[in-house]
């Protein structure tokens, strides 16, 4: 009888210790992305914070310094400098002929490559079938980046009212910090989920942009930007939570639809599905006249997610219905037929329920992602394996950096991983694709940081608000390069502000 009440209580704590971890920053509020729950929202768009201070001091990371100066950074224009010469190796990442590399050897990006592998603009991505990474032109392709969230609407400038097209010089030096960190790959989420607000896509439910307005115009010069930069995107469609530039939230109120059980009727009434469908067509119909392509027709755009976190984290809100992926991803494919397509799922293997998204079984689904918070090495482990067996690609969409949990009232946590062993354990899945969250940059005048206050925020490439960031944002990068065949720099790259105007 003791033996049983043992086993029993021996029981009870590891469901406690199981439940604790999957639910360790969360505060219940299914309305805002996991990765903000516990954090005070309130906030964050006020400039005292997590950094603070001035930041035209000379930085000292890792036995590094830069000079970033109040204005501009800026190169040196005497001869000093020695062109950096960067492989492009397999198509994975720009080669940097237009940066100057300066006199301590810094690569430093003060415009778009002079040259960019013509396949990032005129080639899709492809799906190797027998290891189910990508490929670009045939050559294997490692999609590596960050979160750019903001870079067509944006919510963190003081003084402007959220949902604010994004000032172009601010869209360049956010790509120019995505090529100095390494990247091949932006998530751009702003510029497809695009509802509800004055400057929108679609402002109201009977209301779309009109097609020479700034509201358009600052979508399609992001797209075309990333282009220009060598980038790929993923563009996802459509928010899972009420978030300032709209979501499945906004539809369901514009059409009358109970938001009861998490917004789960936006999945399944013929109204809110046919409603979707019919924003995926405008979106992906829309020409942009900078590329004089639609975006569905544009490689650049090589990857589409129907949705930002559906269902919440590993299905807590009820992953969407087979039917609905199923439907949304036909209607993705007729209008961008050579795009993947990337079930925006949130995790796809539920380790406490064991349950798998059925996602994994669409035949219309490429890609499979996760958004690790926090970083969890045997469920990595669990869902690279059911990914591979289901015949889809793997993507981390959202890759937490940090050393921590960012909320402020954590409770008792469970060890997580360092940022280190979790990218060891990567480097045994060439095939999975890696993007952090989140890249912030200047102000429109370059004079400070736009600040966000998430926790996960990275001001690239200053040093973060810990020691043990900065460290964490320099093994990132460093990974980065390695793992796309090229030259790993010693020290952080970085961008100029402004960049080169185009």
């Amino acid at each position: 009888m003791h033996g049983n009440y043992l086993r029993l209580l021996l029981g009870s704590i590891l469901i406690c210790q199981v439940i604790a971890k999957w639910y360790k920053y969360d505060t219940g509020d299914h309305r805002i992305p996991r990765r903000h729950r516990g954090v005070d929202l309130r906030g964050r768009h006020h400039a005292s914070g997590v950094l603070g201070g001035d930041f035209s001091s000379n930085i000292e990371t890792a036995n590094q310094t830069i000079q970033i100066d109040e204005l501009r950074q800026t190169t040196d224009t005497k001869g000093e400098n020695e062109d950096l010469q960067v492989s492009d190796q397999e198509g994975n990442g720009s080669s940097f002929d237009e940066s100057d590399k300066a006199s301590n050897g810094r690569i430093i990006i003060s415009g778009p490559p002079r040259y960019v592998n013509p396949a990032v603009r005129e080639k899709y991505l492809r799906i190797d079938m027998r290891s189910k990474g990508f490929t670009l032109d045939e050559e294997p392709f490692r999609v590596v980046g960050i979160n750019i969230y903001w870079l067509c609407n944006d919510e963190n400038v003081l003084g402007v009212k959220p949902g604010t097209p994004t000032q172009k010089r601010r869209i360049r030096e956010a790509l120019a910090a995505a090529v100095a960190m390494g990247a091949n790959t932006v998530r751009v989420g702003s510029c497809g989920i695009s509802l509800g607000y004055a400057d929108a896509l679609q402002p109201d439910q009977h209301h779309r942009a009109a097609p020479r307005s700034p509201a358009m115009d600052i979508h399609d010069y992001a797209i075309y930007a990333a282009g220009r930069y060598g980038l790929k995107i993923i563009l996802p469609l459509m928010d899972n939570y009420d978030y300032y530039h709209g979501g499945k939230y906004t539809v369901l109120k514009w059409l009358g639809i109970s938001a009861e059980h998490n917004g789960a009727n936006f999945f399944t009434d013929p109204r809110a599905i046919a409603f979707f469908k019919s924003y995926i067509e405008f979106v992906l119909n829309r020409k942009n006249p900078y590329t004089m392509r639609t975006y569905g027709e544009d490689p650049v755009v090589s990857i589409i997610e129907d949705g930002n976190e559906f269902g919440a984290y590993k299905g807590s809100e009820g992953y969407p219905p087979l039917a609905f992926t199923d439907e949304i991803a036909a209607q993705v494919k007729k209008f961008a037929p050579q795009a993947l397509f990337m079930d925006g799922t949130d995790g796809f293997f539920n380790l406490t329920a064991h349950l798998q998204a059925p996602g994994l079984r669409s035949k219309a689904v490429d890609i499979v992602t996760d958004h690790p918070y926090p970083r969890d090495i045997p469920l990595l482990q669990m869902q690279a394996f059911l990914a591979r067996i289901s015949g889809k690609a793997f993507i981390l969409g959202e890759m937490d950096w940090v050393p921590s949990a960012p909320s402020r009232n954590p409770p008792s946590r469970l060890v997580e991983p360092s940022l280190s062993a979790y990218l060891n354990v990567l480097d045994r899945y060439p095939n999975i694709g890696v993007l952090a969250w989140s890249l912030f940059v200047h102000t429109d005048d370059c004079r400070d940081w736009v600040r966000h206050h998430d926790g996960y925020e990275m001001y690239y490439p200053l040093p973060q608000d810990t020691a043990e960031k900065q460290a964490n944002v320099l093994t990132l990068v460093q990974w980065f390069y390695a793992r796309t065949g090229r030259e790993v720099p010693s020290l952080l790259p970085y961008q100029t502000c402004p960049q080169e105007e185009f």
